[in-house]
């Protein structure tokens, strides 16, 4: 199938014209009220966002972050004189350095600390800021296990905004009725300039069919459809004019909601959860004049942001302008938002480093030795260098002493592509600290081997070669491998070789796979989950901290070309094909 690369629209030049809202006064009201049109007005703005992991910005801060955005809702609010209204489509409590156990461990106080600081007053519920839940909210939570929710229902509790929660269901996790008086809801309304908007959330089915005892989040019903009409007729009964979805999907999975309820569904959607800017439309490919629906999507990161304006025009029908706006270092931080990312940064310190020294995470470590392609839509969906060497240097961890996994074949090393999170590329030559490499795996890479027989390892590379743009997505050391995408679960390899010895498919030869913990449990997707005991080993390496140690070794690692290429992509009629939505889409 298509990568969302190769599949996003072109946004130069479209000017996405629909029914839509002025912005004015912006007072939350729930009781239906019959609406008078008015006449002609000014345009007034509206933020939306989604995918932001870190409230610092990325590339060492000179693009994204939470301050610029604080900055541009200002800026917006004074240039229109209206209030702006601010969305986020999900994915805000994790994971980034600050967020996960293994460095910082706040699980998304310094996230929600900020983004309550995004009008201007720390303390003052803002009622026209709504974030849809991501998948990565969930991310330090458990449904049954330890504490259950409390990660998540700790930091809605501490939230100056509103939640959306249209199609989950908390009862059956541990913690869940915390969320009982808190800022969450399905559903959102707020008036603006006389019209009533209404607002909804839907969050992407990330765990499947997963019983809720092995669940880290809760139940999260996969029919985006049916809850985005039900969600859409509940908003209109109460008197909204404008249907936004703020909503957390694979964007097949919107255009399916757009293009399969039409007047029954949202009349626009402000989308996240792919990482990349887009817009997508239905019909697909509407003629000038032509009424249609639409979905905008941000990157990730705030690196840019989606900005709306709003007006009402001679017939009384209410119009929009979409722009994508670049949150490059030309755009000021907020000074307020800026103070408290510093103290957060002085608290993330003072948890990671030891008391001597402060400043560990400044450390230099080396410089690239070529560009490092860490951002998600190559890094997911292509052979990198910087993905070859990561691999290379796994392998070299292998304990082959003959006492694990004796007269195996071979040596190979396999890791998924969402262990690496950068999302943005770092050029050739850029000095390295020890927080771009912890940053890069915030999760952290401790590595296992298995022992695997060779129609296994086919296998794991079937599952994660056929999912371009995922994080299963796989890089890998010691193998090449020809396959080609299929509309089934898995790839057709072709042919597989571990050095020089040919792996057909019922091969039970074995071979020695160095591999990430995750991965080694079955998580992904990967067939590992059974293979235990002795042919299992965790070992005491972890990528994050051979890579600081092996810096100087990146060019050992050989620029790719045909001669050398591990992943050979045969055609397919799967290719050209338009994905569709699925429920159970994994995470991002």
């Amino acid at each position: 199938m298509k990568s969302i690369r190769q599949m996003q629209h072109a946004l130069a030049g479209l000017a996405a014209i629909a029914t839509m809202g002025l912005l004015a006064g912006c007072v939350p009201q729930d009781a239906p009220a019959k609406v008078v049109l008015p006449g002609p007005s000014a345009p007034v703005a509206m933020i939306a966002v989604n995918d932001i992991y870190r409230i610092e910005g990325v590339d060492d801060s000179r693009r994204g972050g939470l301050g610029r955005i604080a900055w541009l809702r200002h800026r917006l609010e004074a240039e229109t004189g209206q209030p702006v209204p601010l969305m986020h489509a999900g994915d805000a409590l994790s994971p980034s350095l600050y967020s996960l156990s293994s460095v910082g461990g706040f699980a998304g106080e310094e996230m929600v600390d900020v983004l309550n600081l995004m009008d201007g007053k720390a303390n003052v519920f803002d009622p026209i800021m709504y974030v849809a839940i991501g998948n990565h909210e969930f991310d330090n939570t458990y449904c049954q296990k330890k504490t259950g929710l409390k990660n998540f229902t700790d930091r809605v509790a501490q939230s100056g905004f509103t939640w959306l929660s249209g199609n989950l269901d908390y009862t059956d996790c541990k913690g869940g009725a915390g969320l009982e008086n808190t800022a969450m809801s399905d559903t959102g309304i707020f008036v603006a300039g006389g019209i009533r908007f209404g607002v909804f959330g839907l969050t992407v089915d990330f765990e499947g069919d997963a019983p809720a005892d092995s669940r880290k989040g809760p139940y999260i019903d996969p029919d985006y459809i049916a809850n985005a009409k039900r969600l859409t007729a509940e908003l209109r009964g109460k008197g909204a004019e404008y249907v936004i979805g703020v909503t957390h999907l694979d964007w097949a999975c919107d255009v399916s909601v757009l293009a399969t309820l039409g007047a029954e569904g949202p009349d626009l959607i402000m989308g996240g959860h792919d990482h990349v800017q887009m817009a997508h439309f239905a019909p697909t490919s509407p003629e000038p004049g032509q009424d249609f629906r639409a979905v905008y999507k941000a990157s990730s990161d705030a690196t840019d942001v989606a900005v709306y304006h709003f007006w009402r025009d001679g017939a009384g029908k209410v119009q929009y302008r979409y722009s994508p706006v670049d949150m490059d270092f030309r755009i000021p931080e907020d000074p307020t938002v800026l103070a408290a990312v510093e103290g957060w940064e002085q608290k993330l310190a003072a948890k990671a480093c030891p008391a001597d020294n402060l400043t560990c995470l400044e450390t230099e470590v080396g410089n690239t030795a070529y560009e490092w392609q860490l951002a998600e839509n190559v890094n997911r969906e292509s052979e990198t260098r910087i993905g070859n060497w990561f691999t290379d240097l796994m392998k070299t961890a292998a304990e082959d002493d003959g006492t694990f996994c004796a007269g195996n074949k071979g040596v190979v090393a396999l890791i998924n592509s969402g262990t690496f999170r950068l999302n943005y590329d770092i050029s050739k030559g850029s000095l390295l600290r020890r927080e771009h490499i912890l940053s890069t795996m915030p999760f952290g890479a401790a590595l296992s081997q298995l022992c695997l027989d060779g129609d296994t390892l086919r296998a794991a590379l079937a599952q994660g070669l056929n999912a371009p743009g995922q994080g299963r997505y796989p890089h890998f050391a010691g193998m090449q491998v020809s396959y080609a995408r299929t509309l089934a679960a898995d790839a057709d390899i072709r042919s597989l070789k571990v050095g020089d010895v040919d792996v057909p498919a019922g091969s039970k030869d074995r071979f020695i796979v160095v591999t990430g913990t995750y991965i080694a449990g079955g998580n992904d997707g990967y067939p590992f989950g059974a293979v235990t005991g002795d042919n299992r080993r965790d070992l005491t390496a972890d990528l994050a901290l051979m890579v600081p140690q092996h810096i100087a070794e990146q060019d050992q690692t050989p620029a790719i070309s045909d001669a050398n290429r591990r992943k050979i992509q045969l055609p397919s009629p799967v290719d050209d094909m338009v994905p569709s939505c699925s429920a159970g889409v994994p995470a991002h």
